[in-house]
């Protein structure tokens, strides 16, 4: 059994076969602090700013109206507002940030199946391949990861994965 998991790249490993899956990807802009104070051991998801410790106490921020006003080449800089805005809001969450500036910025290309629904199941057709795609990796991963490993190595199929699966990419 083949099992997909490579996010954005996910047809790159299958480049040659044909079994690509139609992928509607987007900007994910991401702003990371310095070393905080923060407390924050977890993926944290708000109505104010979405957050989660990425070691040495420094934070990711991420905030999808963000992403809306930017695109792959929009030029990038920890002091563009859109970076600040962000460092602003995760202060309304996290006052033990204090005043600080963002330290980097990034634009991610998020992976999202052409519906912007989660793929997740065998291919039809191709014995031995299952794919597992989210652009909500992040706090779905250890989850689906039960999911996937309850279907390839228990044999029990999961109903919760029922409207998620890729056969509706391949028919």
């Amino acid at each position: 059994m083949i099992v997909n998991c490579a996010g954005r790249w996910i047809n790159e490993v299958v480049r040659e076969s044909g079994l690509h899956l139609p992928l509607a990807s987007t900007v994910g802009f991401l702003v990371f602090t310095p070393p905080v104070a923060s407390g924050l051991n977890r993926v944290v998801r708000t109505s104010v700013i979405d957050a989660r410790p990425d070691g040495a106490g420094r934070l990711v921020l991420h905030w999808n109206p963000t992403d809306e006003g930017l695109s792959f080449d929009s030029p990038l800089s920890p002091s563009m507002p859109e970076a600040r805005d962000m460092v602003r809001r995760a202060r309304l969450l996290l006052p033990s940030i204090g005043e600080v500036e963002p330290e980097a910025v990034r634009i991610a290309i998020r992976p999202i199946p052409g519906d912007r629904l989660s793929a997740v199941g065998p291919v039809p057709r191709v014995s031995g391949y299952y794919l597992a795609m989210t652009h909500s990796g992040v706090t779905m991963s250890p989850y689906l990861g039960q999911l996937v490993a309850d279907e390839l190595v228990r044999g029990q199929p999961r109903p919760e994965l029922a409207e998620f699966r890729p056969a509706r990419f391949f028919n």
